[in-house]
């Protein structure tokens, strides 16, 4: 666990960085976006074929 808590800043400190340039605008859009994407994520039902043994 404590190398999750070592990297955390670290995680914060780039995506602070790369999103740092965004209007408050931009971001409340990326967040809408990001969760129509989850939600597409959340429905994907994959068909497995049979077992071909």
């Amino acid at each position: 666990m404590e190398t999750w808590d070592n990297l955390q800043a670290d995680f914060f400190d780039f995506y602070g960085q790369a999103l740092n340039k965004l209007a408050f605008d931009d971001v409340v859009t990326l967040i809408h976006l990001l969760n129509k994407v989850n939600d597409g994520l959340k429905s994907i039902h994959l068909h497995k074929e049979a077992d071909q043994e």
